[in-house]
Order: structure tokens, then C-alpha cells, then sequence
């Protein structure tokens, strides 16, 4: 009996351990994102700033669509992105190494035979408390890092289709080829 009973304090101490493992994995995944957001908040605002808006009319209708998209796109992600930081700091933890020795003190003060078992049965509660409170946590913050991946493919397609037909079709303000383009333009030197 005694050896399932120490089997299932293993499984529920390594069941908090998970969770506080897989609660690391999810903010290098929601950071990983973040990033990617600044990223593409960067690239929208390159176009905005230097799209040729006297360019083709079809291309430049084309590209501020799609940067639309991905502005709507990337709002959602940075929402759900929101969501899952925020969902972050409410996790369950361990009492303080001197909070147990302190509580351990106090049980061999009222019962010393029983105190060892005593403590085990605290801290399985305990462990298993924090373990359901960070799983649902996790379950959480994990959908919500999903849903802000997904949305920022979403950004990525947008953007890319967007910048395929600004550099295509000759939209880029800032670049040497447009400034090359216009200038032999207007001295008639197209043929």
C-alpha cells in the first residue's frame, strides 16, 4: 500500500513540475511572437511611409489592402498576445522553504509520531492544488499563444503579397531603382 501511496506523490510532485515547465515553453513561445509583432509593425509602417501613392493605381489599391489585412490581422494577434502575458503571473506555487520547515516544526510539536505523514499529505494537497490551478493556466495562455501565432501568419502572407507587388511594381519612395526610374523619366531617357 505504502508504495502506490509514494507512486502517486511522485506523480502528482512531477505533475507540478510539468506545469511549471510547460508554463517556460509557453512565454518563450508568446515572447518569440512578441517579437514578430515588432517586426511586422516595423514592415507596415516602411510601406505606409514609403509607398508612392502617384504610383499605379491598381498596385498601390493592392498594396494598402493587404497592409490593411495585416494591421487587422496583427491587432488580433497582439490582443490574443495580451491575453496569454496576462493570464502569466497568476501561477500557484510552493510555500517558502522556511514557511514548510516552519509548518513542519509546528505539526512534530502536535503530533511528532504522525508529522512526517502529516507533512507528506500537506504537501501532496498542496502540489496538486498548484498543479490544477497551472494546468488550467496553461490550458489558457496556451490558446491564446496559438490563436496570436495563427493571426501572425497571417500578418506574415499579408505583408509578403503586400511588399511582392510594392518592390514589383516600383512603389518604394526610399529606393535607388525609383529614384533612378523617375529621374530618367523626366528627362525623356525611357525607351
Amino acid at each position: 500500500m505504502q508504495k502506490s501511496e509514494d507512486k502517486l506523490s511522485m506523480l502528482v510532485e512531477d505533475s507540478y513540475y510539468h506545469d511549471l515547465n510547460v508554463k517556460e515553453k509557453i512565454s518563450t513561445r508568446a515572447n518569440v511572437v512578441f517579437t514578430l509583432q515588432i517586426a511586422a509593425a516595423t514592415l507596415i509602417g516602411y510601406l505606409y511611409k514609403n509607398i508612392d501613392y502617384y504610383g499605379n493605381e491598381l498596385a498601390v489599391v493592392t498594396v494598402s489592402l493587404f497592409v490593411g489585412l495585416a494591421i487587422i490581422a496583427l491587432v488580433l494577434s497582439v490582443s490574443h498576445s495580451f491575453k496569454s502575458f496576462a493570464n502569466g503571473y497568476n501561477y500557484c506555487l510552493l510555500p517558502t522553504a522556511s514557511e514548510l520547515l516552519q509548518y513542519n516544526k509546528k505539526l512534530s510539536e502536535y503530533d511528532p509520531l504522525n508529522s512526517s505523514d502529516m507533512m507528506a499529505n500537506y504537501l501532496n494537497e498542496v502540489f496538486a492544488r498548484c498543479s490544477d490551478k497551472n494546468s488550467e493556466l496553461n490550458i489558457t495562455r496556451s490558446h491564446h499563444a496559438s490563436k496570436a501565432f495563427l493571426r501572425m501568419k497571417e500578418v506574415v502572407i499579408c505583408i509578403l503579397l503586400a511588399s511582392l507587388i510594392f518592390f514589383t511594381f516600383n512603389l518604394d519612395l526610399s529606393s535607388e531603382r525609383y529614384k533612378l526610374t523617375k529621374s530618367c523619366t523626366s528627362e525623356g531617357y525611357v525607351q
